[in-house]
């Protein structure tokens, strides 16, 4: 499904093994605000103005799949987000930003703005990308943070998980800051 424009469907909409949520525009992103059933993985493809550019997710996710953002954009140090603004408490997957962008100076962010934003699904950031929490109850003890070397979380408000691993490390409890745990 490619998208030009803010988009709301009444009927879910069902999505594939290897399909994609993709926009291209000289805008800086679209919503979409429908509940978006899982039948494989699929990629949220994100190709906007050189300034930077989002996907807001207003619905919700169902499934227990993988959701790959990517940033397709054809310029140097973009930011391609995904805003999870919906429940998505019947999502079991995995948050992917792993892919390595279209061009190696930008990067992918997810951020969750909403309560279970990232359902219970598993959270993987790549190197170069990241993830932010915007809301205390975006995630929970049902999640897995595993942040590759060089990635990064945000924490505007603080958040449990239930398991952080950090590059090879793995914590089930705990404190966490950027100084004791860079």
């Amino acid at each position: 499904l490619r998208f030009r424009a803010n988009a709301v469907s009444s009927a879910d909409i069902i999505m594939k093994e290897g399909t994609q949520l993709s926009f291209a525009t000289s805008g800086t992103g679209f919503s979409l605000n429908a509940k978006v059933k899982l039948e494989g993985d699929v990629e949220l493809k994100m190709s906007g103005s050189a300034d930077g550019n989002f996907m807001e997710i207003l619905g919700s996710f169902h499934g227990n799949n993988q959701i790959t953002a990517f940033n397709n954009t054809n310029a140097e140090n973009v930011e391609s987000k995904v805003i999870l603004s919906g429940n998505n408490s019947n999502f079991s997957g995995t948050w992917d930003a792993t892919k390595e962008s279209r061009v190696a100076s930008s990067y992918v962010v997810y951020e969750g703005k909403s309560e279970q934003a990232f359902g219970n699904g598993n959270i993987v950031i790549g190197t170069g990308n990241k993830v932010i929490f915007s809301h205390e109850k975006s995630l929970g003890a049902a999640n897995e943070l595993l942040l590759q070397l060089g990635a990064k979380a945000v924490l505007s408000k603080s958040v449990t998980v239930g398991k952080l691993i950090l590059g090879e490390t793995e914590y089930t409890s705990g404190t966490f800051s950027a100084s004791t745990h860079a």
